[in-house]
């Protein structure tokens, strides 16, 4: 691949991250038979083009005109109303923040717990949970062990066993969590 030929170097970074044209054009709000014409080589994207997708794949503009991908080391999160990744219950609401990034280790996501709640099925088991109490009281349970925690309180918890988050004393509870994957 010539380091110039930059519909290649688009189209593998929408490959890495399994989107189809469709997919990247609906986000940018451009259409996909113009996406189609850069990746194939048909038509050279503008400078402002350029900025936009490599903002879109988080990698740097230096890195898309040589050899070696460098994915950003940061990211922003702009606040959406479509960012409410898992209703748990009627009651439990978890928010996934930085929504759009993919292939991250760390996940971070904001609950709001009226009744108990479950994280087994939302966590990896390769990994850990930090879970930062923004608001109430909480009982969080790890397999025999029970742990009871208030407004700026933070725990550190292996997600190799069962996590289970109950608000107690109070009628609701907010609780920021950080999970990283092995």
């Amino acid at each position: 691949m010539n380091d110039y030929d930059l519909g290649s170097i688009f189209r593998k970074l929408r490959k890495e991250k399994n989107l189809t044209l469709k997919d990247v054009a609906k986000d940018m709000k451009v259409s996909p038979a113009m996406l189609s014409l850069i990746e194939n080589g048909n038509s050279s994207p503008s400078l402002k083009t350029v900025i936009k997708l490599a903002l879109y794949y988080d990698v740097s503009m230096s890195s898309i005109f040589s050899k070696n991908i460098i994915k950003n080391r940061y990211a922003i999160f702009k606040n959406s109303s479509n960012n409410n990744i898992n209703e748990i219950n009627k009651n439990n609401n978890v928010y996934l923040l930085l929504t759009y990034l993919t292939n991250r280790k760390m996940k971070c996501s904001l609950i709001e717990l009226v009744e108990y709640c479950d994280l087994t099925h939302m966590t990896s088991k390769k990994g850990e949970s930090f879970l930062f109490i923004i608001d109430g009281k909480v009982e969080i349970s790890n397999r025999c062990n029970r742990y009871y925690v208030s407004a700026g309180d933070s725990i550190y918890i292996d997600n190799k066993y069962e996590i289970g988050l109950k608000p107690i004393g109070c009628s609701s509870a907010k609780i920021m969590r950080v999970e990283r994957e092995f």
